[in-house]
């Protein structure tokens, strides 16, 4: 319950990130009421999974600049998102 709680609270993330934190959080409660309610291993999962996100996005955000900017120069096949 608690879980799915955690999910709706992360509305702002739309359906998809509600989804996920909503799976993460029940996941990650067992593993809290296992270590004795310990939020230790649980915070650092956050900042692990977190971390992750953010590295896949940069890494997403710079193969689209890199797209991109060879549009300029004539490349085929450049993504038709480019500003």
């Amino acid at each position: 319950m608690q879980g799915a709680l955690f999910g709706v609270a992360h509305a702002y993330q739309n359906l998809l990130g509600i989804a996920i934190t909503g799976t993460l959080g029940v996941l990650m409660g067992p593993i809290v009421l296992a270590s004795g309610r310990n939020l230790w291993l649980v915070i650092i999962g956050h900042g692990l999974f977190d971390a992750s996100r953010f590295v896949c996005f940069i890494s997403k955000a710079r193969r689209l600049a890199d797209l991109c900017g060879a549009r300029g120069s004539g490349v085929k096949n450049a993504p038709s998102n480019c500003y």
